[in-house]
């Protein structure tokens, strides 16, 4: 045999042993499977505008995002309405504008799309996925159940939805996922990197929604009630209640109060408040 033919021969065995070994990779079948799947629900949507419910909400977004994209200073955002320093501006603010401030810069590069903006919220949709996939993986030790409940999520109508929408809804529904990912490492590895990237995507997630820390609160709770000598998993914790885990729940939700006390201060000097974020059974209360 010519020794190009067996040259030849050795090259396509060792193609023909990389793709088996890629295709077996649960990372790619992942991917492959979401992609296919987001081929079909956004077959049509993707260079779309705002649709459907929260229509002026959508709109907000993409004001918001367009007026950065202008050069509005980043702890300064501003909307087309012009309803603020007695309906000459249209500063305000609301939840923390880091998705609108990254788009508006996206903008400044690759021009103003609804296209970019949808991709760049469906990109964050998948990253919460895959996150909760890797997740899936380590608690069931289980490709195919982690595979299967991790895209399940991904049949939900009003996830796929708003999964590339303009709103904040997903993405911070995302950072939750994510930052339990980096909790399941914790509470398996214990190395302290983990617990303080799950903090620091609890805070994001709360920075963007606030709503969306109903995880972080559960888990805090359950923090409160370890280091009080009561264990949640019978002989074992969740916890170990160093100054550390001290350290992290209290920067998250410190980031978050200051962001929303500066917003709440923002409004207030520009006298233009377009979202609803408050403390409101507690001014209930008040009243």
């Amino acid at each position: 045999m010519p020794a190009n033919t067996q040259l030849k021969e050795k090259d396509m065995s060792k193609i023909i042993g990389f793709m088996k070994k890629f295709i077996s990779n649960p990372d790619v079948i992942f991917v492959i499977l979401f992609i296919i799947f987001a081929s079909f629900y956004y077959d049509s949507v993707l260079t779309k505008g705002p649709l459907n419910a929260h229509y002026w909400r959508q709109t907000d977004c993409l004001s918001i995002s367009h007026c950065y994209s202008e050069g509005v200073p980043f702890f300064k955002p501003e909307m087309h309405n012009q309803l603020g320093d007695k309906f000459t501006s249209g500063r305000t603010a609301g939840e923390f504008p880091i998705i609108y401030y990254v788009i508006g810069n996206l903008w400044k590069v690759f021009g103003e799309s609804y296209f970019s903006y949808r991709i760049f919220c469906l990109l964050m949709l998948f990253a919460g996925l895959f996150a909760f996939f890797k997740s899936l993986r380590i608690l069931f030790n289980d490709n195919f159940w982690a595979i299967t409940l991790g895209l399940l999520l991904f049949t939900s109508p009003t996830l796929v939805f708003y999964g590339a929408s303009f709103l904040t809804d997903a993405p911070a529904f995302s950072f939750i996922l994510i930052a339990l990912y980096f909790f399941v490492k914790y509470s398996f590895e214990r190395l302290r990197k983990f617990f303080f990237l799950s903090m620091a995507f609890f805070a994001l997630a709360g920075l963007v929604k606030v709503s969306s820390l109903i995880a972080f609160i559960f888990l805090g709770f359950i923090f409160l009630l370890e280091c009080l000598s009561f264990k949640s998993l019978g002989k074992k914790k969740l916890f170990q209640c160093d100054r550390y885990e001290w350290l992290g729940f209290a920067s998250a939700i410190l980031v978050v109060f200051s962001w929303y006390y500066y917003a709440a201060w923002f409004n207030n000097i520009h006298g233009f408040k377009y979202t609803f974020n408050d403390i409101y059974p507690y001014l209930v209360k008040q009243k």
